[in-house]
């Protein structure tokens, strides 16, 4: 059985962040804490798009259940 990974595919991460409708600065400043799943090529970040948006997602669910709010 194949992996979902292989399928997978990398964009720049100014793509991703219109498709995450997030500032772009904010989800680089996120890639270069390594907040955010993202790899360095050269000046510029790539990531995958379901990584990224689960991480964030994750995330969000951490600081909601933080605040005595139960997710999911």
């Amino acid at each position: 059985m194949e992996s979902n990974q292989h399928n997978r595919r990398l964009i720049p991460l100014n793509t991703a962040a219109r498709a995450l409708r997030v500032p772009f600065r904010w989800l680089r400043a996120e890639a270069e804490a390594k907040r955010v799943p993202a790899l360095r090529a050269g000046d510029r970040f790539v990531c995958d798009l379901q990584a990224v948006e689960a991480a964030l997602l994750e995330r969000a669910q951490q600081a909601t259940a933080g605040e005595g709010v139960r997710v999911g």
